[in-house]
């Protein structure tokens, strides 16, 4: 008979990035993606016999310290379902993929790919792969019976929907990315749905649906990121086929007649949490993007920098303020100055100027943060990124943010 004593086992509740000090939990996004190395030195190691190294990073600091040399592969380039070799990394379950791939390949399918696999197929699939759950495997058979099908097929319709990233940037100069369904009018995307995707499926389309859904994501993660100048107004109705007519009607009726989905009056404690931690989170990623994005000077160090020999280091930070020529961040009491509104010489960019009267009502964190973000106008490059060599285009974006996007 065996005798059993209570243990007490720690878990990790909690961590701090040692670059940038970002404080993570279970509950935050970025503790998902963080970076934990540790290993002990080893005979004439560089840090020393028999030390213990370890570091911490969040995903942020992660690509900015290794980005240069980060092998980074596209998810639709990989072959989930092909053996790997990783050494100790390696997983069972990677090697469990390769009979389904075998199975799909052996997998005479119809011309529309569309259709689910047949039951036989995926019940002898599901025989050789016992430890696998049938669900999975019908799924996986028809996201690879898919991607053979449109390997064979590349046909595209003149007017169709796909799934593609939308970028879109708020008021507060905040840049953000989500998923969309996009119409295409003879290749070109001409609208797209004002909700993202939601990852829900009809329970009809059968199991495989919502695997199908994941790849149909996946493959809009490997596409380019879509802003909204590259949307073009629909054509008249004179130039849309009857059945993309008879297509947007049924779609109107559907969502004239569908019930709505409204967000209850009151909110549990728990939620109120968790819309406060979102909101947490948020600002803390928006405010370290800024911060990181640059290098941040002082008004006594753009004097210097100016004017190594004046005498009043504030005064010209003081007057070029005033004067509208750049802008500014209040930081701990101190006005911190970002540095690319400078020359080499420490000069202001002349461009600056204009820029600011376009985005005069803006708090300078709104116009730090445009600045620090991606603009499909620009290529997506950064204001900040081409202000010295492009100022020109730099102006158009910011006139072309503060107009909003056009419809007609």
């Amino acid at each position: 008979m065996l005798e059993y004593r209570e243990k007490t086992v720690q878990e990790v509740a909690a961590g701090t990035c040692d670059r940038c000090h970002l404080h993570m939990t279970p509950n935050d996004h970025d503790w998902h993606e963080k970076i934990s190395i540790s290993f002990v030195g080893g005979f004439d190691s560089i840090f020393g016999d028999g030390t213990a190294v370890s570091i911490d990073l969040c995903q942020e600091c992660v690509k900015e310290t290794l980005g240069t040399w980060l092998r980074i592969t596209p998810s639709n380039s990989i072959d989930w379902f092909a053996p790997t070799d990783t050494g100790n990394l390696s997983s069972t379950s990677d090697h469990a993929f390769s009979p389904l791939r075998d199975a799909a390949y052996r997998y005479d399918h119809p011309n529309d790919s569309s259709l689910p696999v047949d039951d036989a197929v995926v019940d002898s699939a599901a025989a050789e792969n016992p430890d696998l759950p049938r669900t999975f495997v019908a799924g996986t058979l028809q996201g690879l019976v898919e991607a053979q099908a449109g390997q064979l097929t590349p046909f595209v319709p003149s007017n169709h929907w796909n799934h593609r990233i939308i970028e879109s940037t708020n008021n507060f100069g905040e840049s953000w990315r989500a998923m969309h369904e996009v119409h295409y009018t003879n290749g070109v995307p001409t609208l797209y749905t004002q909700n993202p995707i939601a990852m829900t499926w009809d329970v009809a389309d059968g199991e495989a649906a919502p695997f199908v859904l994941l790849a149909r994501m996946r493959k809009a993660l490997t596409q380019p990121v879509l802003g909204e100048s590259d949307f073009h107004p629909c054509p008249s109705s004179s130039d849309i086929p009857n059945e993309a007519m008879e297509f947007a009607s049924e779609l109107q009726r559907l969502l004239d007649t569908t019930p709505i989905r409204r967000a209850t009056l009151t909110m549990t404690p728990m939620g109120e949490r968790t819309v406060r931690m979102a909101q947490t989170r948020m600002r803390k990623r928006s405010v370290r993007m800024v911060l990181n994005g640059t290098i941040w000077r002082t008004a006594k160090e753009v004097g210097e920098h100016a004017d190594p020999d004046g005498t009043d280091k504030h005064a010209l930070a003081d007057h070029l303020l005033k004067t509208r020529q750049v802008f500014a961040l209040e930081r701990a009491g101190v006005s911190e100055f970002p540095d690319y509104q400078f020359d080499a010489l420490g000069k202001p960019v002349p461009a600056m100027r204009e820029i600011l009267t376009i985005l005069d009502g803006f708090s300078p964190f709104a116009i730090a943060s445009w600045f620090e973000s991606t603009s499909s106008m620009l290529g997506g490059q950064r204001p900040r990124e081409i202000l010295d060599e492009r100022p020109d285009q730099v102006i158009a974006a910011a006139k072309a943010y503060v107009e909003g996007p056009q419809h007609g």
